[in-house]
């Protein structure tokens, strides 16, 4: 297949969206999957790294029910067609599995009713517009993509979950592919990026004096 030249950009929250890409449909489907790691946040926290740890599980824990949720209504989620796609220049599986996408016009889009994807968006691509139970069959496993970059409204970057496998049909067109609107995870990216950043300086030491026991009282002596 084709690649496409561009310069490399990183994927905001890579280490998050890697899990939800690697999730399976089974995995999305299990409402208990994270129960036995999420644990009540504590009063008090005897580290900076203990603060932050303690909110990572409760985020992936949302994020993967945000998953689950829209799933669960997919026959009324929004879609767009895929004209093309190609591999880019940083197509390197198993992880890098990154594509250029070109949709049908975004006029066409609105006309429809259809999905313009949008940056952090997590999209499944089908053959069919499906259902629940469409998104994992034996000749179509449950693919899912990162939308990682939108140029001119209807071109993305893509970063998949897994190859994109798509028939051609005897008279050499090939299938007609979907995206399927799913989540969109900017938030959770913002959030996740604040709780894995390397804090230095100032503000470092406010959140040290923010977890320091009585820190409260200490402060309000100095007033």
């Amino acid at each position: 297949m084709e690649k496409t030249a561009g310069k490399k950009k990183e994927v905001p929250g890579r280490r998050l969206v890697d899990l939800v890409l690697s999730w399976s449909i089974k995995d999305v489907r299990n409402e208990d999957l994270y129960k036995n790691q999420v644990r009540q946040i504590p009063l008090k926290f005897s580290t900076t790294t203990e603060y932050m740890n303690s909110f990572t599980y409760p985020l992936i824990e949302e994020t993967h029910a945000d998953l689950l949720s829209s799933i669960s209504t997919l026959h009324l989620a929004p879609s767009c067609e895929i004209l093309s796609f190609k591999q880019t220049k940083d197509f390197k599986p198993p992880k890098d599995i990154f594509y250029l996408v070109t949709l049908k016009s975004v006029s066409g889009l609105q006309k429809n009713g259809g999905y313009e994807p949008m940056i952090g968006d997590i999209i499944a691509l089908t053959n069919v517009r499906p259902k629940f139970k469409d998104l994992d069959r034996p000749n179509r496993p449950f693919l899912v993509a990162f939308v990682q970059r939108v140029k001119d409204d209807n071109i993305l970057t893509i970063l998949a979950s897994k190859p994109i496998l798509a028939e051609e049909r005897e008279n050499k067109k090939r299938e007609t592919l979907y995206a399927i609107c799913l989540i969109n995870m900017t938030t959770n990216i913002r959030i996740w990026r604040a709780l894995n950043s390397q804090l230095e300086g100032k503000n470092l030491d406010i959140i040290g004096k923010v977890l320091q026991p009585n820190s409260a009282v200490r402060n309000h002596s100095l007033l």
